[in-house]
C-alpha cells in the first residue's frame, strides 16, 4: 500500500456563541482536514487546527508547510514511515501538522487492517478486534460565561448532566473582588463534592494571583491553570510557596522542548495533542507515569481531531485527571459523520475510524488566499 496523494480541506466553523477567555473572544475555529489517499482505495484523515491564540501558525502557513514536506510521505508505504523521524515527529514541523499526519497514518493503517481481515479467510473474526470499543474517558465541563448568573446556570446544568469536574474560566473581570465573587458563586452552586478547577489563561499579575488565590483556601480548588501572565512565569515557584493550591501549566507547554524547560515549575500539566503531536504527548505522559497529574484537552478543533485526542486519552486514562474534551458542542458543526456520545460526564470513543462529513465541509469551506 502506497500513499499516492495528500488532499487538504480548509474549514472555518463558527462557534454557536462567542467563546471568551482571558486571551480574548473567538468567533470561529479554523483548520484543515488532511486526507492521505492510497493506491489501495483507502484514505485516512487528520485535522490540523490553526490554534493561533496559542502560538500555532495560521491556516495559510500550515498549508504551505504541509505542501513543502509532501515528498516525505507521498509514494511511501504508510506502515514504513518512521514515527521517530527528526524531520517531523520530534519537533521539526508545526505541532498541528504533525498531529494531522500521525492521525491520518493511523487511520489508513486501521482501515487497511480491517479490510484485510474481512477479505481473507485467515482474518475471519479478527476485524472485530480492530473496531473493539475504547474505554470511555471522564471529562470536565468548561464554564466560560462571564456573568455570575450565566456561569452558575451553566455549572448547575453540567452537574445535572453527570459531570463530576467543573473548570471555570477566570481572569476576565476587572477586579479582584469580582473574580472572587464569581468563583465563590459557582462553587456554592455545584456543592463541595464536585472537583473544581480554575483557568486564568495567563491573565493575572503575581500580586493579583496571590490576592485571589489566598481567598480561595476553603473552596477546595483542584488546581489553578496558568495563573500568571507569560512574562511572570519565573515567579510561579514563589506563588506556589505562598498558596496551598496546586498550579497547572497549559499554554506554556507548546512542544516537548518547552515542557522540558518548565517541568519543575508546576503540579499539573495540561496537554494538547493538537499542539504537541501524539509522540510528544506520550513522551510527557510516560515521564509522569508515577504521578496522576496530567490533563488532556482538545484545541477546539473538528471531530476528527477531537476523536484522535479522545483515543489517546482512552489508552492513557488511568494516568489522567478529568479531561477537557467536551468541546464539539461549542461549534456549529463537528464536520464528521459519526456521533460522539457523552453520557454522565463520560465521553465514549467511536469504535470505527471516523469519516469527514463532506457536505458539512463544503458548507464551512475556508478559501485560503494563494492556495
Amino acid at each position: 500500500m502506497i500513499i499516492t496523494d495528500i488532499r487538504y480541506y480548509p474549514y472555518r466553523v463558527p462557534f454557536k456563541r462567542p467563546f471568551t477567555t482571558a486571551h480574548g473572544t473567538l468567533m470561529a475555529r479554523e483548520g484543515v482536514i488532511v486526507e492521505l489517499v492510497t493506491d489501495a482505495g483507502i484514505s485516512g484523515y487528520g485535522d490540523m487546527a490553526a490554534v493561533t491564540e496559542f502560538g500555532a501558525p495560521d491556516v495559510a502557513t500550515l498549508l504551505r508547510v504541509a505542501r513543502e514536506v509532501e515528498p516525505q510521505f507521498v509514494e511511501k508505504d504508510p506502515m514504513k514511515i518512521p514515527y521517530s523521524s527528526e524531520n517531523w515527529a520530534d519537533g521539526g514541523l508545526p505541532g498541528p501538522l504533525t498531529f494531522a499526519i500521525e492521525t491520518a497514518i493511523g487511520s489508513v493503517m486501521k482501515r487497511f487492517l480491517i479490510r484485510l481481515c474481512e477479505e481473507t479467510p485467515e482474518g475471519a473474526g479478527f476485524a472485530e478486534w480492530f473496531i473493539r470499543p475504547f474505554a470511555p474517558v471522564r471529562l470536565n465541563a468548561t464554564i466560560g460565561a462571564v456573568s455570575i448568573d450565566e456561569a452558575v446556570k451553566t455549572a448547575i446544568e453540567a452537574k445535572i448532566a453527570g459531570f463530576t469536574c467543573i473548570k471555570l474560566k477566570v481572569g476576565m473581570l476587572g477586579s479582584i473582588r469580582d473574580e472572587v465573587e464569581r468563583i465563590f458563586a459557582v462553587r456554592a452552586a455545584i456543592g463541595p463534592s464536585i472537583h473544581f478547577r480554575l483557568d486564568a489563561n495567563e491573565a493575572w499579575s503575581f500580586d493579583d494571583a496571590l490576592a485571589i488565590m489566598q481567598q480561595l483556601g476553603a473552596m477546595n480548588i483542584q488546581f489553578v491553570e496558568q495563573p500568571l501572565i507569560h512574562t511572570a512565569l519565573a515567579e510561579i515557584p514563589k506563588l506556589r510557596a505562598r498558596v496551598a493550591m496546586p498550579i497547572g501549566l497549559d499554554e506554556t507547554v507548546s512542544d516537548y522542548a518547552s515542557y522540558q524547560q518548565v517541568s519543575h515549575l508546576a503540579d499539573v500539566f495540561i496537554l494538547k495533542p493538537q499542539m504537541l503531536g501524539r509522540i510528544a504527548t506520550e513522551k510527557i505522559v510516560h515521564q509522569n507515569i508515577r504521578h496522576r497529574n496530567l490533563v488532556m484537552t482538545t484545541s477546539l478543533e473538528s471531530g476528527i481531531g477531537v476523536v484522535a485526542t479522545l483515543k489517546i486519552a482512552s489508552n492513557l486514562r488511568k494516568k489522567l485527571l478529568e479531561c477537557g474534551l467536551a468541546t464539539l458542542s461549542l461549534l456549529e458543526d463537528d464536520l464528521i459523520q459519526e456521533e460522539i456520545v457523552i453520557k454522565n460526564g463520560m465521553m465514549y470513543p467511536p469504535t470505527a475510524p471516523v469519516t469527514p462529513d463532506w457536505d458539512a465541509l463544503a458548507r464551512y469551506r475556508l478559501d485560503v488566499e494563494g492556495q
